[in-house]
């Protein structure tokens, strides 16, 4: 799962991010989510992926565009290799 909580202004919101989870040079898995429009710590549940090295965030759109960024971001369920 994924736990993740915008920033307190609501100018900085991300609207929709891709995931990417690598092994090694190897993108295993991309997921795509829509993020809850509010500043509550929201948890999202997906298929587990396997056991990957590294996980990359990108913003594919946003609610609005100030600075951008997340408050709290954790990836939670994973063996790393």
């Amino acid at each position: 799962m994924v736990r993740y909580r915008h920033r307190s202004c609501s100018c900085e919101w991300f609207r929709d991010v891709r995931v990417d989870f690598w092994d090694d040079d190897v993108i295993i898995k991309t997921l795509t989510f829509t993020l809850a429009q509010d500043a509550n710590i929201n948890t999202i549940n997906f298929t587990p992926v396997g056991p990957v090295s590294s996980v990359r965030v990108y913003a594919t759109s946003v609610y609005s565009i100030v600075n951008n960024g997340f408050s709290e971001l954790q990836f939670l369920g994973f063996d790393l290799v």
